[in-house]
């Protein structure tokens, strides 16, 4: 098995030591070494979306951003 090649790290502002990494096709987010999304798996991508568009439900008639009627 490859390793995981590390493409950057940074911090959020707690403190968290947050790092994208590699192995050949796949991609994953860490915080602090425990994973928080992989391009294998979507859920938590999926849930981030569901949670951002919620307050959408209230609009009369959502559109995409910079739609013209």
């Amino acid at each position: 098995m490859k390793p995981w090649v590390r493409l950057g790290e940074g911090h959020a502002p707690d403190g968290t030591r947050l790092a994208l990494m590699r192995r050949d096709q796949e991609f994953v987010i860490s915080a602090d070494g425990r994973l928080l999304m992989s391009s294998r798996m979507h859920g938590s991508e999926e849930a981030l979306a569901t949670q951002g568009c919620a307050h959408l439900n209230a609009m009369p008639r959502p559109r995409p951003a910079g739609h013209r009627s």
